[in-house]
């Protein structure tokens, strides 16, 4: 008897695993029922895990009525399941197209680097995130993206959400809502990049690395790279890393902007933005992890462990740590805070003049690549993923063999002049007082 028990508590458990085999999205509440594997290599459930016909399956009125969000209010991400396969890259992005196909564009408003959805390999974290305070009201559809660090292959992980968009919430909840973080300012719907789509055969030719965190080619204004765990940023390979039918990254839509972004927790963390290196222009310890940066996506990461409960906090989850925020934004400056823990220690920062972006990698080489219109290089090139800064305005890629086409760097931001393995951009726009105001915290 014990044994025929024991055998069908045994069946039930392993039945019930690949239940919680990888991942799905929790917060905002998702279309339908999603499963937790990645999209279909074939590209033929993209986007958003579609089944059956869109009429039906965007249809959810279910999910919607869940899914109200007040410009400048915090939203939470939070995940189903337990495989995190070692983090990698997410996306979080909007589109006016209520019944989103292959070839919808959408506005990228956070990108995370590293460390996502796990921040320390334990298990999922919850990410606090606002809404842009340009983003129009309206209903749109929300994207989860995920390419995983650990898997057997290159996947793409998409779940969507119908969501409505409300005005800003009233001015004293606004007002808690910027404690300790900087205040939100508009921008043009051009800062925000299209959705980043690879690993699907019938979108495009775009590749991920395994073992890597992918290292998005046009991350937008508001990045994060809040790992705790060993990263190993790559850049994909190909040229055509967005939805099917997009002549070039650039997203459309209506409706832009960045919010206010903080991060909370104790540690050290070294985070460039948009580098590949573990060092950067901004590094700090400290029991508050400051914001140095110009206005951007709100952004807390919260780490369930075991041992949350012991440590009594309320919601359950321990405060992930050493998470700092990286934007390029080109707003005027906002006011540089910090989440307080309950600690209350006053923080270190390092101020960014002590620290040197990452040294430039050996440059390309190839007797085949020349010099094409406007500076740039074109023909073969021999280090794949290499970039190509000309005159910190414009860039290019070594992509499967070839040099690309020149593009722009987004509007306030600079990359490093000459070649090198990582795209360093930063904003030039107040960054003394923004340094400032570092040192004074």
């Amino acid at each position: 008897m014990f044994a025929h028990v024991l055998t069908v508590a045994l069946v039930a458990l392993l039945s019930a695993s690949p239940v919680l085999a990888h991942m799905t999205m929790a917060s905002p509440v998702p279309f339908g029922n999603p499963t937790t594997s990645p999209l279909n290599s074939d590209g033929s459930n993209y986007p958003c895990q579609i089944v059956g016909s869109a009429s039906t399956f965007y249809a959810d009125s279910a999910s919607s009525a869940n899914n109200t969000m007040a410009l400048g209010a915090t939203q939470t991400l939070s995940f189903h399941g337990s495989a995190v396969h070692g983090g990698g890259s997410c996306q979080l992005a909007l589109t006016k197209d209520l019944q989103p196909s292959a070839s919808t564009s959408w506005q990228v408003i956070l990108s995370i680097e590293g460390g996502c959805p796990t921040t320390d390999g334990s298990g999922p974290s919850t990410y606090d995130y606002t809404i842009p305070d340009s983003i129009a009201p309206g209903k749109y559809v929300f994207a989860w993206t995920w390419i995983s660090k650990l898997s057997g292959a290159p996947e793409y992980y998409m779940n969507c959400a119908p969501v409505t968009i409300t005005g800003k919430a009233a001015k004293r909840d606004a007002i808690e809502a910027r404690d300790g973080s900087a205040s939100s300012s508009s921008s043009s719907s051009s800062a925000l990049p299209n959705l980043f789509v690879a690993n699907l055969a019938s979108i495009n030719s775009c590749k991920t690395t395994t073992s890597t965190d992918p290292v998005y080619p046009d991350p937008g204004p508001n990045l994060l790279k809040p790992s705790k765990m060993t990263t190993n940023f790559q850049p994909p390979s190909g040229t055509d890393c967005f939805p099917l039918g997009a002549s070039s990254n650039s997203s459309s839509g209506s409706g832009s902007g960045t919010g206010s972004g903080s991060g909370s927790g104790s540690g050290s963390s070294s985070v460039g933005a948009g580098s590949a290196s573990s060092a950067g222009p901004v590094v700090a310890s400290s029991s508050k992890a400051t914001s140095v940066a110009a206005p951007a996506t709100t952004l807390t990461t919260r780490t369930k462990s075991a041992s949350s409960s012991a440590t009594g906090t309320a919601n359950g989850t321990a405060t992930a740590t050493g998470g700092v925020f990286v934007t390029v934004s080109t707003g005027a400056p906002g006011a540089t805070g910090a989440s307080k823990t309950a600690s209350g220690t006053t923080p270190s920062t390092t101020p960014a003049s002590a620290v040197s972006p990452a040294s430039a990698a050996p440059k390309a080489s190839g007797s085949a690549s020349s010099s094409g219109s406007g500076g740039g290089l074109s023909g073969a090139c021999t280090t794949e993923g290499m970039f190509n800064c000309i005159g910190g305005t414009r860039f290019q890629q070594c992509a499967s063999g070839t040099w690309t086409a020149l593009q722009a760097m987004p509007a306030g931001t600079k990359c490093q002049d000459g070649q090198s393995t990582t795209l360093w951009a930063r904003s030039e726009i107040n960054s003394a007082k923004r340094l400032r105001r570092a040192r004074r915290l």
